[in-house]
């Protein structure tokens, strides 16, 4: 019944006198751990949430997050549509969770009264603390919210699956063959696709009514909207969309999920690879500098825990070999600076002899993993944009084609290769 919370800073570079920028991290007891488990364990089907939702839910994760929602924009777009966006962002949406109306939606999901009740009363009854430093505040509790923790996530996901639910039943815009396609959530992260402003704000209006019924606030200064053009489209003047009476921003890129989202539809992933490129010079910098002294097999292991998997690495569908160059020489500068040998020393053959995976094996790598994830996927989107880039030769599709076989082979082997 008692937790710590222990506030760490968001990002770096924040400002730390702001308890804003804070994120309070729920310490929980042992006793408290074990019960959520048996819960989620015992009552996993009761627990299910709709295929839009992709949080804290098993064989899914951001990347079939970004994935989704990255394709089902370049299926319109290569059909010469528009696809209007909106990124929607929720204050403190853990936080402000209100224990009767979670308390209907469980029992609505077949749970008993007296499970409900014992939810009910650990809530309400739960004794919190912060921890400073050494120094450790007086306890007090909570009207409202769910901690975060280990329920707390799929929690969340029930308090709003019938948003999406309520989106889904709207039929406007976006749909992958049979499938609507205009609503993309990730806990509290939720990405709308429309191919109308009408649509849009129709979502943005059902969203806001859930939001006021469930005490959801939704931040209109980091609320934002995106056009991805098609054709002409791009000459026309931003609409006016409206959220909370307020007029919403247009913007050219916005991070979703960790992963830079550009409307240059020639480009699409170039602002993302230069992020990577940076982060991966500024570890590298970081490792050497914490780790100079450190012997060969420390910095393997270093360099495998850092980079084994470059975020996202596998959606990149680059225009030109230029971009994706730029990530490979900094990953080999990064091997080079960590373990202090010459610029003319061959990359590849030294790790070859060290086990360490070189730039086109660790993409064959992660390009091959996305794509078994996304043919074992039983998400009923992911399946629906799965055939729908088999069918169609998709261009991410092509890009996995090069980067795992050749890149002289043919469409004929193409087809081979999907059908493998």
């Amino acid at each position: 019944m008692e937790v710590q919370i222990s506030p760490i800073l968001k990002k770096r570079g924040l400002q730390d006198t702001n308890s804003n920028n804070y994120r309070p991290i729920a310490l929980a007891t042992t006793c408290s751990k074990i019960f959520e488990h048996v819960i989620l364990a015992q009552f996993e089907l009761n627990l299910c949430t709709g295929y839009y939702q992709y949080g804290y839910k098993k064989g899914h994760g951001t990347e079939l997050a970004v994935f989704s929602s990255k394709q089902t924009v370049a299926h319109y777009n290569k059909n010469n549509s528009t696809v209007f966006a909106a990124f929607l962002d929720a204050s403190k949406a853990f936080d402000n969770v209100l224990h009767s109306k979670l308390c209907n939606k469980l029992l609505e999901r077949g749970f008993s009264t007296q499970l409900v009740k014992c939810f009910y009363y650990w809530w309400k009854q739960q004794k919190f603390c912060i921890k400073w430093g050494d120094s450790v505040s007086r306890k007090f509790g909570t009207q409202k919210s769910v901690r975060q923790g280990i329920m707390s996530p799929v929690s969340f996901n029930v308090y709003t699956d019938q948003l999406g639910c309520d989106l889904i039943y709207l039929g406007l815009s976006c749909k992958i063959g049979c499938t609507m396609a205009n609503c993309f959530f990730y806990a509290d992260d939720i990405c709308l696709l429309s191919l109308s402003v009408f649509g849009l704000q129709a979502m943005l209006d059902a969203t806001e009514k859930y939001a006021d019924d469930h005490n959801i606030s939704l931040n209109v200064s980091k609320t934002v909207c995106m056009r991805f053009c098609s054709g002409k489209d791009s000459l026309l003047p931003d609409p006016k969309i409206k959220l909370k009476g307020c007029e919403l921003v247009w913007v050219n890129s916005f991070r979703y999920l960790g992963f830079t989202i550009t409307n240059c539809v020639n480009n699409f992933d170039e602002e993302e690879m230069y992020t990577r490129t940076g982060e991966l010079r500024v570890r590298a910098n970081m490792l050497c500098t914490k780790f100079n002294g450190a012997n060969c097999d420390i910095k393997r292991y270093l360099l495998q825990t850092n980079i084994d998997s470059i975020y996202c690495m596998s959606l990149w569908t680059p225009e030109s070999d230029a971009c994706l160059n730029k990530v490979k020489v900094a990953y080999n500068d990064y091997i080079r600076l960590l373990f202090k040998f010459k610029r003319g020393v061959s990359v590849s053959d030294f790790c070859k002899n060290n086990r360490i995976l070189t730039f086109k094996e660790l993409q064959r790598k992660l390009c091959f993993s996305m794509l078994c994830r996304i043919r074992q996927s039983d998400n009923l989107l992911v399946s629906s944009l799965k055939n729908n880039m088999f069918r169609n030769s998709d261009l991410l599709m092509c890009h996995w084609f090069k980067v795992l076989y050749s890149s002289n082979a043919s469409f004929s082997t193409l087809d081979e290769f999907v059908l493998s």
